[in-house]
């Protein structure tokens, strides 16, 4: 709701002598998008297109979105990064493939992973990179920060490992 719809929803309101709640009146002040940049793995080493990684989420755990979530991917300058499928970005808007076990393993490698992981790949540079996740129109647990991103690992660190 635009900021104009807002102070014409509550004087409305005060016309018609009805209190205005807070969370109404609030909704101009929340954010439309919450952006994550991903720029280290699990280990905190950066992010090279050389190396295969997984973004794990817990089944029920994805980005929690009233509106979509992408993972984006940049190269070392910030700019989309070229690769043969065009695919510049994943999320909740595409064909993913969830876990038997229903959670969402997202694939980022600059060599295409087994036939049966592809719809989950997101293609990398050779050199390094960054991701940034993106959650349009966030819900609660976004906004308070009880929800954050998974970390990034490795694939040859995955599953993890007890230390």
């Amino acid at each position: 709701m635009s900021h104009e719809g807002i102070r014409r929803r509550v004087w409305m309101n005060a016309e018609r002598d009805v209190e205005q709640s807070w969370s109404d009146a609030d909704l101009s002040a929340r954010p439309e998008v919450v952006a994550w940049t991903l720029d280290a793995d699990s280990e905190g080493r950066p992010l090279i297109g050389a190396i295969e990684y997984v973004l794990h989420f817990e089944r029920g755990q994805e980005p929690p979105a009233h509106g979509f979530w992408s993972l984006v991917m940049h190269d070392e300058r910030c700019l989309p990064t070229d690769n043969p499928l065009h695919r510049y970005s994943i999320g909740d808007r595409g064909t993913l493939t969830f876990e038997s076990d229903g959670s969402l393993d997202l694939f980022v490698a600059n060599t295409p992973p087994a036939e049966e992981r592809r719809s989950n790949w997101l293609p990398a540079p050779r050199g390094p990179f960054h991701l940034v996740l993106n959650i349009y129109w966030p819900r609660a647990d976004v906004l308070s920060g009880v929800w954050l991103p998974p970390p990034v690992r490795a694939l040859d660190d995955w599953p993890p490992r007890a230390r």
